[in-house]
């Protein structure tokens, strides 16, 4: 069995962790939205913004998946997986979008492509479901 000092920390780093992805993820929103808006606008493209927000897409899908799996180890080595179905579920839903958006960015090729639409429905989703596991976390944490 694990001790339950370590598991307290691991509780934690899973926490802080998750807290920094989620700040991650609404800069990273941030910048797709400006990009957005700079496209609607017709003027030019600062393509240092928009190479950031490409490269930063996968790195933070990523993340979130690792994120998930840490807090389903932790879950699993302190009372089980379906102790906390709410912060379960919300961090699924998280992953799935994570995943989907970014399958969904890959099919982006065209300034006018209906798939930015979806993409930037989803991404707002995940940044939405983010907070709540946010929440729900912390009333597990305190």
């Amino acid at each position: 069995m694990i001790d339950k000092h370590l598991l307290t920390y691991l509780r934690y780093a899973h926490g802080l962790y998750n807290i920094l992805v989620a700040g991650l993820l609404c800069y990273h929103g941030w910048t797709g939205f400006s990009i957005k808006k700079q496209r609607q606008r017709g003027e030019p493209r600062y393509f240092s913004i928009v190479r950031r927000h490409r490269k930063m897409g996968p790195i933070l899908a990523v993340m979130g998946v690792l994120g998930f799996f840490s807090g389903l180890a932790v879950a699993l080595l302190d009372k089980g997986l379906l102790e906390y179905p709410l912060h379960l579920s919300a961090g699924l839903a998280i992953v799935v979008s994570l995943v989907t958006t970014y399958a969904i960015s890959r099919k982006i090729v065209s300034p006018d492509s209906p798939m930015r639409r979806l993409h930037l429905a989803i991404g707002f989703f995940i940044l939405c479901v983010y907070f709540v596991q946010l929440f729900l976390g912390l009333g597990i944490l305190l």
